[in-house]
């Protein structure tokens, strides 16, 4: 990349001090216009790569998470860790969870909001039994195209609604200014996303062994 920059940088020096009327002249313009398509493919192409690998990694970090790269998707915004106060699941019913801190597992989800759809993940802790030491594991809940979801503030400050085709998760977030970033995140996004004509949930296709 260094190097076409740098050939880039000559001839455009070359064309600087080259007549206009000179027959070297539309080539050299033609050869920085070259130089300059190949650096943005090769950007692109870095993108994607980085985008992938990202992708495959919660592939593997996230216990029973489908194919997330069986599309070109790019990630918006990768995952925090957010407390879940209560879910309302599809037959209606409220599930609220104890706010007492020795039960964390029941609080805590992700989100990894991708260019087509919302990734929802739980998180449990698991005690090593040869250190005796914590570790956090991340589990699968499900994956929402952005046409079947919507998000809105709750009654409290640092709360919104996450409302999915099969449930509505009420967030909290510590900071007002990261519950109002995260909202504003989802809609542009799903203000930019394809739309599909029927809202639906987005299932991705499951690993095979």
């Amino acid at each position: 990349m260094y190097r076409i920059e740098s050939l880039r940088t000559l001839v455009s020096s070359l064309i600087f001090y080259t007549p206009d009327k000179h027959s070297d002249h539309t080539i050299l313009q033609q050869c920085v216009s070259e130089f300059a398509n190949l650096s943005g493919f090769i950007d692109q192409s870095r993108t994607q790569y980085c985008h992938l690998t990202e992708l495959k990694r919660l592939e593997s970090q996230v216990v029973d998470c489908p194919i997330l790269t069986d599309k070109k998707r790019g990630i918006i915004v990768k995952a925090d860790v957010y407390r879940v106060k209560g879910i309302i699941d599809e037959s209606g019913t409220a599930h609220t969870f104890p706010q007492d801190k020795k039960f964390p597992h029941y609080q805590k989800y992700k989100l990894h909001l991708f260019d087509d759809a919302i990734m929802l993940s739980r998180i449990t802790y698991e005690i090593q039994p040869y250190d005796s030491q914590t570790r956090e594991i991340e589990n699968f809940v499900n994956t929402y195209a952005l046409s079947a979801i919507r998000v809105k503030n709750a009654q409290k400050q640092q709360q919104f609604l996450l409302y999915t085709p099969r449930s509505v998760y009420l967030f909290e977030f510590e900071t007002l200014e990261g519950m109002a970033e995260w909202v504003d995140h989802i809609n542009s996004t799903i203000q930019n996303a394809p739309k599909l004509l029927v809202p639906n949930v987005y299932i991705s296709p499951q690993k095979t062994m």
